[in-house]
């Protein structure tokens, strides 16, 4: 986890959390046998085990992390000044974001399969397919972009890239062993969630919800 924070007031308060970070330091500390190649888990003796670490990154989890930091690194105030101010801490989400990563045991399958979904998703991606992949009703108002891109970064790989509104849906190969599906989320509202860290586990479903939607158009 890091941690950035302002220093003058009202004294804001920045974190940004790995959940697979999160998910190798549980697997270590359980005695799991596991391969992990940067921020992608490879193998895994139980699968089922690798699952329970993901699901025990809760938000009571994190408020705990995050109360301990913001007391032992954030400003510190004496009791007349506590007395003075009403003091209390707001956990929000900013961005959010879940992968999923099918793993292949040779790379060529998984090259001409990606290669024939950027073909076949540049035409198929669709304003009305991308709405339902997020869930999201098209109308007039609707504000931000609306769009399927295939993007090539600089190191080489092709991203194919659908958003709607502050969501964005990604698609690419990773390290030659895995295809990688992931949705992202500026704006949890436009999911119907609040953003409040109580709501991570609507959070986690309204997006995993996507997630399966846009995998199931892509195959």
């Amino acid at each position: 986890m890091s941690m950035c924070v302002a220093t003058f007031v009202p004294f804001h308060t920045t974190f940004w959390i790995n959940g697979h970070s999160f998910m190798e330091r549980v697997l270590l500390a359980a005695g799991a046998r596991f391969r992990k190649d940067d921020n992608s888990f490879l193998g895994i003796d139980d699968p089922a085990r690798l699952q329970k670490a993901a699901d025990s990154l809760s938000a009571e989890t994190i408020q705990k992390r995050l109360d301990y930091w913001s007391l032992a690194v954030g400003p510190k105030f004496s009791a007349k000044e506590r007395r003075a101010v009403n003091l209390n801490r707001m956990y929000s989400i900013q961005q959010v974001e879940y992968c999923w990563n099918f793993v292949f045991k040779r790379n060529t399958p998984i090259h001409r399969l990606y290669e024939r979904c950027c073909d076949l998703g540049l035409f198929r991606l669709t304003a009305d397919k991308i709405t339902r992949i997020f869930g999201f009703r098209k109308d007039r108002r609707m504000r931000g972009r609306m769009q399927s891109v295939l993007e090539k970064l600089d190191h080489g790989h092709h991203v194919l890239r659908a958003q709607a509104r502050s969501a964005v849906g990604r698609m690419y190969e990773k390290a030659s062993t895995l295809l990688r599906v992931e949705v992202l989320s500026n704006r949890l509202p436009e999911f119907g969630v609040g953003k409040s860290l109580d709501n991570l586990d609507r959070a986690r479903q309204a997006l995993s919800q996507a997630g399966d939607r846009l995998s199931g158009l892509v195959a």
